[in-house]
């Protein structure tokens, strides 16, 4: 049975978040929207915030799932950052970071054996 693409893409985006849980962030937002731009995961720790963009893709697709990520996600990506930041007036205060995670599913196309890349300070 073949999941639709909102499923596979919200379970990429759980395995990305459980990602940076596991290594000491807390997840203070999930697809935060402004303007008409989205960001999938906003983690923070004591001294930084990344901004986290999330690309799942079945593993016959041959591509890397970054180079879905083109120059109108980046600015939209970071349109909302901005906002974000000034919202929550933690522009001064954290290292600001752009991740990208890739999330390749298995050979079945399922979340049997999944490959996660983060592609820390992707842009």
């Amino acid at each position: 049975m073949k999941m639709r693409n909102q499923t596979v893409g919200f379970m990429g985006e759980e395995l990305a978040a459980d990602y940076y849980i596991n290594n000491g962030y807390f997840i203070a937002e999930r697809n935060y929207v402004f303007n008409h731009g989205e960001i999938d995961i906003i983690a923070e720790n004591e001294t930084e915030i990344v901004f986290v963009e999330v690309k799942t893709r079945k593993y016959s697709e041959g591509r890397n799932p970054r180079e879905a990520v083109d120059t109108q996600k980046i600015i939209k990506v970071k349109s909302c950052a901005e906002n974000f930041l000034l919202r929550s007036h933690l522009k001064n205060f954290l290292k600001v970071r752009y991740d990208i995670v890739e999330v390749i599913l298995d050979k079945n196309g399922g979340f049997g054996e999944v490959e996660i890349n983060v592609i820390k300070n992707a842009f």
